[in-house]
């Protein structure tokens, strides 16, 4: 029987692994994926379903997070953007209607933060300003948690079907991410209202223009990993469970597609507040 125990650092970072038979890919797995990342079709398909997810769970986030009545509109606005990402027939133009969804989204961010947090656009990685910051610190953590549930599940993290392959990359991981996106954006959200501009500094020296002082490093991480503890309920799912499970539950989906026939893949999509799914603008 293997036994693997997996032990994590604050920031997502695997630091000691205890098994008595170390994760290799799947070999029935990784033929499959190999197979699909071949094949621009069976590619485009599980691409869409995961940035349908994506956008379906911002909406979900402008619901929840809506400022004003007239703020309740940005769920729409983001909505209108499925049916032309499920009619899409090219990765290049599902890659700009993700784009274009995003864009509609950052404009609402400013009125959702707090304390004086400005922010004008999305900059990764190396941010000069405290809520990109917070932002590329909060979706790494997610990145690295998605590789190691991937990697144990059997899969080869470098070869993504959404994400393009380069070195250094664990592409299936930024995959698997994207419908989950959301979540770190409710982090960022949640964390202007606890810290304060001045909790970040210019760096003098190492590779970031901006760092966040240790104390508020800490309190941003202890945000990241109550988030990921809380219970939603997915469309698919008749109770509650909490967002790590569901990231689990959306990697074993895909594995369940590409390894047995006749299995859709169904990435994380979340129950709208008013119990209605969000197919609908």
């Amino acid at each position: 029987q293997q036994l693997l125990v997996t032990l994590v650092d604050p920031g997502g970072r695997d630091s000691l692994l205890i098994s008595n038979d170390y994760p290799e890919p799947r070999p029935d797995l990784l033929r499959r994926q190999l197979q699909v990342a071949a094949d621009p079709t069976g590619r485009l398909q599980i691409a869409k379903q995961l940035v349908l997810a994506k956008v379906r769970n911002y909406a979900c986030l402008a619901q929840q997070t809506a400022v004003s009545i007239s703020d309740t509109g940005v769920a729409a606005t983001l909505l209108q953007h499925l049916p032309q990402i499920t009619a899409c027939t090219s990765m290049e133009q599902l890659l700009g209607l993700e784009g274009a969804a995003a864009r509609d989204w950052y404009r609402l961010l400013p009125a959702r933060l707090g304390n004086g947090f400005r922010f004008e656009r999305r900059v990764a990685p190396n941010a000069a300003d405290p809520v990109n910051v917070m932002l590329n610190i909060s979706q790494s953590i997610l990145y690295r948690q998605t590789t190691i549930w991937l990697q144990q599940e059997g899969f080869c993290t470098a070869v993504g079907l959404l994400h393009t392959e380069r070195a250094g990359h664990h592409a299936l991981a930024s995959d698997l991410q994207e419908p989950f996106r959301h979540l770190m954006e409710r982090v960022v959200i949640e964390a202007s209202r606890q810290l304060q501009p001045g909790d970040f500094m210019t760096a003098r020296r190492g590779p970031w223009k901006l760092v966040i002082r240790p104390h508020a490093l800490k309190r941003l991480l202890a945000v990241v990993h109550r988030v990921l503890a809380l219970p939603v309920i997915s469309v698919n799912d008749e109770s509650p469970a909490d967002y790590r499970l569901q990231i689990l539950r959306t990697i074993r989906s895909l594995r369940r597609h590409l390894t047995w026939d006749h299995e859709d893949f169904q990435p994380f999509t979340q129950l709208s507040e008013s119990g209605a799914t969000t197919d609908e603008p």
